[in-house]
């Protein structure tokens, strides 16, 4: 009689032991989530604070610096699929899933400007030297980096290059004027080389020349997206649901581009993989938005008067309150609006 009785205690005994057990499981696995959760945030805080200075460019041959940047974004470049490119799909809520070779070169893109803006404005090695000091690196690191998009450019790789153009044109290293005061002339026209080989049309001539011969030719990527991007808008809205070739020539243009890029083999140079390793933990552990600007006023303090700034979207001129500073937007290859970049 009692037999049933006792296997129901024993089962329910069982399952309140197994209930035991896996609390105490979860409350272990989160007690070591947790642990290994606050050692990352240390370590992360260590990496913040000590990484970026870890990696000099100044140290560096220019030549072998070009080179492994080079190998970088070739393999960046080599993974994107071309049907990424097209139909508008980094612009989705789901670009992460339907582009993701893609969304990957943007996102290193985006990484590479802040690590041009942190490697400028780091101040850990400016003792006591306040803004005369600080200016003096600045400009150190300036100059280094306009010798290494010159490079680039030589070299074909407009994508890093449209990077180190858009980090120095970024508000926070624009408004250190005693830096850029601090450049001689040859600095001064490496940039203005900069920005005409990175401007529309002349990066489209370019961009054809190189079509027409064996050149290497890594895409400026904001003007390539954002190319892509009108011809979607202009012929979804002319279409009217017929084929036009005229669409699908234009976007075989720059794809094939692309394709020619990513087949070619005549780019053959011994990888360096320290310097790689380098060059990745420096880029991963760059500065945000916020830190960089709070260490360009630290140096270099905003003035008091209101602040008049023009903006592009609007004709007239804009009166801009004391707490709220003109920055400019997040580099990001993927936005249209960047094509106002280069």
């Amino acid at each position: 009689r009692f037999a049933p009785l006792m296997e129901v205690v024993l089962q329910r005994g069982n399952s309140a032991g197994n209930v035991g057990s896996s609390l105490q499981k979860r409350s272990d696995r989160s007690d070591v989530v947790r642990r290994a959760t606050i050692h990352e945030k240390k370590l992360g805080h260590f990496l913040r604070k000590f990484a970026p200075e870890l990696m000099d460019i100044r140290n560096y041959d220019l030549n072998d610096l070009c080179a492994q940047l080079m190998h970088v974004d070739m393999g960046l470049i080599r993974s994107i699929h071309p049907r990424s490119m097209l139909k508008k799909l980094w612009k989705s809520k789901n670009a992460a899933f339907l582009c993701p070779d893609l969304m990957h070169a943007i996102a290193t893109w985006n990484k590479r400007c802040y690590w041009v803006a942190t490697a400028i404005l780091m101040d850990n090695d400016v003792k006591g030297g306040g803004l005369a000091a600080f200016s003096r690196r600045a400009k150190a690191f300036i100059k280094r980096f306009l010798h290494i998009a010159r490079k680039c450019v030589k070299m074909g790789n407009y994508y890093c290059a449209s990077c180190i153009l858009c980090s120095l044109k970024m508000q926070c290293i624009r408004r250190l004027t005693p830096a850029w005061d601090l450049l001689s002339k040859e600095s001064n026209k490496d940039m203005e080389f900069l920005e005409e080989a990175c401007s529309r049309k002349s990066y489209w001539e370019r961009f054809d020349k190189a079509q027409d011969s064996r050149e290497i030719h890594l895409p400026h990527l904001p003007l390539v997206l954002d190319a892509l991007y009108q011809i979607e808008v202009k012929f979804t809205k002319d279409s009217d649901d017929h084929i036009n070739l005229s669409k699908y020539k234009k976007q075989w243009k720059i794809i094939f581009g692309l394709m020619k890029t990513q087949r070619s083999d005549s780019y053959k140079i011994p990888k360096n993989d320290e310097l790689i390793s380098a060059l990745s933990s420096a880029v991963h552990w760059a500065f945000p938005e916020e830190k960089l600007y709070s260490i360009s006023y630290k140096y270099l303090p905003r003035s008091r008067n209101t602040i008049v700034s023009r903006r592009s979207n609007r004709a007239g001129i804009s009166i801009v309150s004391r707490g709220a500073t003109p920055r400019t937007p997040t580099p990001n290859p993927a936005d249209s609006s960047s094509s106002s970049k280069p």
